[in-house]
This record gives C-alpha cells, sequence and structure tokens, in this order.
C-alpha cells in the first residue's frame, strides 16, 4: 500500500510539473518572439544602410493606405448604399444605421491596413531579401539559396500565394461573427509569418513546409507578430520586423539541422 501511495504521490508531483510547464512553454515561447524583434531592430541600428534601404517601403506602404483611404472616403455612399440597408427615417433604426455605417468603414480602413501592408510586403520583397541574406550571412557565415531562374520565379509564386492566404485570412476575420474573438491573436501570427519564412523562401520550400513550420513555432512567431498587430502603426513596424523574423527563423532551423535543406 506503501508502494502505491508513493507512486501516486510521484504522478500527482510529475503531472504538476507538466502542467506549470505547458503553461510556461508558450509564454517562453511568445517572450522568444517578442525579444525577436528587439534583437532584429538593434542589428539594424548597427548596420544603418539596411536601415535606411526601409525608407522606401515606408514610403511606398504610407502612400498606398493614404490612397485607399482616400478612395474609402470618396466613395463611402456607394459603398454604404451597397452593403447596407435603406437608411430609416427615425430612431432606434436610424442609430443601427448609423452604427452598422461606422462598422463598415472602419473594416474597410483596417483592410486598407492589412491589404496595403501585404502590398508593400511584395513590392518590398526584394529589400527585405536583401536584409533577411544579410543577416544569414552574419549569422552562419553563408547564404543558402535556391538555385537558378526557376527558383527565383517558384519563391515569388509562392510569396504570391502566401499574400492571398493572408488577406483572404484577415478578411474572414473581420467579417464572420464570433472569429474577431481571436482575430488580435491570428492577426499576429499572420504579420510575423509574413516576415518569418524568408530563409526558407531562400531554400525554395513549398508553402506547405514553410507554414508547417511556422505553425509548429508559432507561439514565437505570434510574439514577433504582436509588434506588428498595434492598431495603425504596421506600416511603420512591419519593415523593422524582418531582421528580427530572419533570427528566429534561422534559431528554428538550426534545431532541426535544417539550415542547408534547399527543395529543387
Amino acid at each position: 500500500m506503501r508502494g502505491i501511495f508513493v507512486y501516486c504521490c510521484v504522478r500527482s508531483k510529475l503531472s504538476r510539473q507538466e502542467a506549470t510547464m505547458s503553461v510556461l512553454k508558450p509564454a517562453g515561447d511568445l517572450s522568444r518572439g517578442f525579444k525577436a524583434y528587439v534583437q532584429g531592430v538593434r542589428w539594424l541600428r548597427a548596420n544603418p544602410r539596411y536601415f535606411w534601404l526601409l525608407t522606401l517601403p515606408w514610403l511606398g506602404g504610407l502612400a498606398s493606405v493614404v490612397g485607399g483611404i482616400g478612395l474609402i472616403i470618396t466613395y463611402a455612399p456607394e459603398l454604404t448604399a451597397a452593403l447596407l440597408f435603406a437608411k430609416p427615417l427615425s430612431w432606434p433604426m436610424l442609430g443601427l444605421f448609423y452604427l452598422a455605417q461606422a462598422s463598415l468603414l472602419l473594416s474597410g480602413g483596417i483592410l486598407v491596413l492589412v491589404g496595403g501592408a501585404l502590398i508593400m510586403s511584395i513590392a518590398a520583397s526584394p529589400i527585405y531579401e536583401l536584409i533577411s541574406a544579410a543577416v544569414e550571412r552574419e549569422v552562419t557565415g553563408t547564404v543558402v539559396t535556391a538555385p537558378g531562374f526557376g527558383g527565383t520565379l517558384r519563391i515569388l509564386w509562392l510569396e504570391c500565394k502566401k499574400v492571398v492566404l493572408i488577406l483572404t485570412l484577415s478578411v474572414l476575420l473581420l467579417l464572420i461573427p464570433g472569429l474577431n474573438v481571436v482575430s488580435g491573436l491570428v492577426a499576429a501570427f499572420l504579420a510575423g509569418w509574413d516576415l518569418f519564412d524568408y530563409p526558407m523562401a531562400r531554400r525554395g520550400w513549398p508553402l506547405k513546409a514553410r507554414l508547417r513550420l511556422a505553425r509548429r513555432e508559432g507561439w514565437a512567431v505570434m510574439g514577433l507578430g504582436l509588434w506588428l498587430a498595434i492598431p495603425f502603426t504596421q506600416m511603420l513596424t512591419l519593415p523593422l520586423a524582418v531582421a528580427g523574423a530572419t533570427f528566429l527563423n534561422l534559431d528554428a532551423l538550426a534545431r532541426d539541422k535544417q539550415l542547408n535543406s534547399i527543395y529543387s
């Protein structure tokens, strides 16, 4: 009986330790991703020529957002007429109409920000790739790249598919009732993933393999993306994340012993 009692006590202690670890590991990974962003910003400060290159995506992103918001303001009556019910003449339905209109325009503004950030990511991908490769060269002493012109075209095609996937999920989070409860966390993950997989894209990894690793590192990617999910700051914070995202990804590849793994 004493042996059974000791066994139960040991199992109970192990269960408590496992429960504690199950809580601490996500928190630790979240903190690791959060700190990776800071590490990347410090690297950019130590390498100012790369920092100043980010002026181009900043200006391009700002121009796309200003243009998008201008279009929403210009065509607000048409959008309201197409997507909402007819304007009532009396309260309380009139108040409901104005609330729905404000929600519609706010959602449109958020989509402009998300879409502008994604368009900026595609347009600025050569700059992001240059910075990511410089970080990898400093960390590993070399840069692994997918072979040939065909590899470059495949990487570009995969980047376009990734942007479509992120934009689709972002729209669903905004428009489907109930999903907005977790929209902040999902948006943080998507924002972090957008830059996290540059080293894998360079190696020609297919989208499924890149997403699989990002999901495994989900809490860390989310921690990186928390910096990018602050409302109305994405155009400033997103370009700064590319160095930190590369540090985070190279660490994951090193732990998997896949730093030299290329998909042909």
